[in-house]
């Protein structure tokens, strides 16, 4: 028995759970708030692929913030502040 093209695993903060299904907006808000993770991650990798998905011009980035009404350039200018106003990107904690 197959399963329908619309079930996933379902990601979780201890990694991928039992398969089920998710709107689409559900699954793009996931994306976006996993990058916003990412960003603070202890790899250096992950903070830097996150970064470039979070920051620059995209289209991946520009579908998911529309499936979940959101605007691009604005979760980009509050993360920017986010981020000049963090303690550990200020003292060079990377």
């Amino acid at each position: 028995m197959s399963e329908p093209s619309n079930v996933i695993l379902r990601p979780t903060r201890a990694g991928l759970s039992s398969t089920t299904s998710l709107p689409p907006a559900r699954l793009w808000s996931a994306v976006i708030l996993q990058a916003f993770d990412d960003t603070r991650s202890p790899s250096k990798r992950l903070r830097a692929d996150a970064l470039r998905f979070l920051l620059t011009e995209n289209e991946p980035f520009e579908l998911a913030c529309r499936e979940v009404n959101l605007e691009p350039r604005l979760v980009r200018e509050r993360l920017r502040r986010k981020l000049t106003s963090s303690p550990a990107r200020s003292n060079g904690n990377q």
